[in-house]
């Protein structure tokens, strides 16, 4: 068996996406390796889904890739509602009893923040945005998820500890590697 590397461009743009997808398709291609974002890979796999092509993502991490997918996709990286559990599991051993911050409060950095939290450190989230929730709140429709399930996972989080800051461009306004972060 020979395989041959064509490469395409989606610019990062989910029209683009589609139509390289389609273009691939139209090729013959045996199978794909890619795209690198989610908002890109999740239409273009339903292009491959229709011609039956299978699918590797090597970095789109949004859980609705596999969730939603077809038999054709498979992924090979973690996704955004295991990592920040990963992430916030290590920090909780490597830097037992440390005070830690966590740059902005999308599935990844609520998740990370709630685990270092609930085993003792003191979190302190910090958000661009003047409302939390990130992906969750900007990238999800209403009819998908009500906002309010962000809301309440707030509060909850708040009662346990975790302090949020919004409105905070980290690095450009709070000075956090500086030592300012209080």
């Amino acid at each position: 068996v020979k395989f041959e590397l064509l490469s395409e461009d989606d610019q990062a743009d989910p029209k683009q996406g589609t139509a390289v997808a389609q273009k691939l398709c139209d090729a013959k291609v045996s199978g794909v390796v890619g795209h690198l974002n989610s908002g890109v890979t999740i239409p273009a796999s339903a292009v491959y889904n229709q011609a039956g092509l299978p699918m590797i993502s090597g970095s789109a991490t949004n859980p609705k890739l596999t969730d939603e997918g077809g038999w054709n996709v498979a992924r090979v990286c973690g996704r955004d509602d295991a990592q920040g559990k990963v992430a916030g599991a290590y920090i909780a051993k490597a830097f037992a009893g440390k005070k830690v911050a966590i740059v902005g409060s999308g599935p990844a950095g609520l998740a990370a923040a709630q685990q270092l939290a609930r085993v003792g450190h003191d979190v302190t989230v910090f958000e661009k945005s003047s409302r939390l929730g990130g992906l969750l709140r900007y990238g999800i429709p209403d009819f998908k998820m009500e906002k309010s399930h962000i809301d309440r996972r707030v509060q909850q989080m708040t009662a346990e500890g975790v302090v949020f800051r919004t409105g905070v461009l980290v690095g450009a306004l709070l000075g956090v590697a500086r030592g300012v972060w209080r």
